[in-house]
């Protein structure tokens, strides 16, 4: 369960720095300065980073969520009786 909040937590924290991209960008989209450039560059990397653990976050999720269903799998065929 506490994969499930961590996954949800690292999803508004996306949305919180997509919320403030767009706060930034909207007044600032056509700036032209060096100094704004790297703000919006700083602020999509960051971003992209939160992106990239959430991805990873799903990827464990989903392969223990896996391994567990084999496992199950695996204990209740072991239980059959011979012959079956």
């Amino acid at each position: 369960m506490s994969e499930l909040i961590r996954i949800e937590n690292t999803i508004n924290l996306i949305d919180t720095k997509m919320q403030k991209l767009m706060d930034f960008l909207y007044p600032n989209l056509f700036v032209d300065s060096e100094e704004s450039k790297k703000l919006v560059v700083a602020q999509l990397s960051n971003l992209l980073n939160s992106e990239s653990q959430l991805m990873q976050q799903y990827e464990n999720f989903i392969g223990k969520y896996i391994e567990k269903e084999k496992n199950k799998s695996y204990t209740q065929s072991s239980r059959q009786p011979l012959g079956h």
